[in-house]
């Protein structure tokens, strides 16, 4: 799909830093994924050539969900400063796309409509609940003899879910949401996956042990 629709410059790169910390947070999520789908059990290690034992693994287990917790700080402070208008700008664009459409089959039915100023965005169609309210020249012989006012009620449902369909689109086919988005559901999969309290090292666990 083109990124030029989502108001994204092909020439336009991720931030270093905002790269750098997306990386440390999608490397923890999947050691975490890791540890909880492979039974991993955590007891001993090897550092410099001498092996370590652990008499309390949960450490090690607790050291890793504080790096999962700052690296998702961290990628999110990252996020808001260098992304977060890019995406909202890119959501934006789409939906008032997908509002033009809605319009242009207004227009079909009401071909007097007059559209000097534009047709409504998105937010406008929040704004009246779905409702379009407007006037119509009324024209006979190609002249213009009247105005009358008129109203579409767009149907919520359809809208509802054409609006939901393109967001998931957005998220998953995008560069602005595989880039930005993506790794917040990692994060949020790992944390309900991981996080249960079935598994020796999750955070329900650890955090019941104290």
């Amino acid at each position: 799909m083109d990124d030029n629709l989502f108001g994204r410059k092909e020439s336009q790169s991720m931030n270093e830093g905002l790269l750098r910390q997306r990386r440390n947070l999608i490397l923890v999520c999947t050691v975490l994924w890791l540890l909880r789908f492979g039974e991993v059990k955590l007891e001993k290690m090897s550092l410099a050539g001498f092996d370590v034992t652990f008499n309390r693994p949960d450490a090690l287990y607790l050291a890793i969900w504080i790096a999962f917790a700052y690296f998702l700080y961290r990628y999110y402070q990252y996020f808001v400063r260098f992304a977060q208008q890019e995406v909202l700008d890119a959501f934006r664009s789409r939906m008032d796309n997908l509002a033009l459409v809605w319009m242009a089959r207004v227009q079909k039915v009401h071909p007097g409509w007059e559209t000097k100023t534009g047709f409504p965005r998105m937010i406008d169609l929040f704004k009246t609940t779905f409702v379009v309210r407007s006037e119509e020249r009324i024209m006979e012989g190609g002249k213009e003899v009247g105005r009358r006012e008129f109203e579409v009620r767009l149907n919520r449902p359809m809208v509802a879910a054409r609006i939901t369909l393109s967001i998931i689109d957005a998220v998953f086919r995008s560069t602005v949401g595989t880039d930005y988005l993506l790794p917040f559901l990692l994060a949020l999969g790992v944390l309900l996956y991981c996080g249960s309290s079935d598994w020796q090292g999750g955070l329900g666990v650890l955090l019941a042990k104290g």
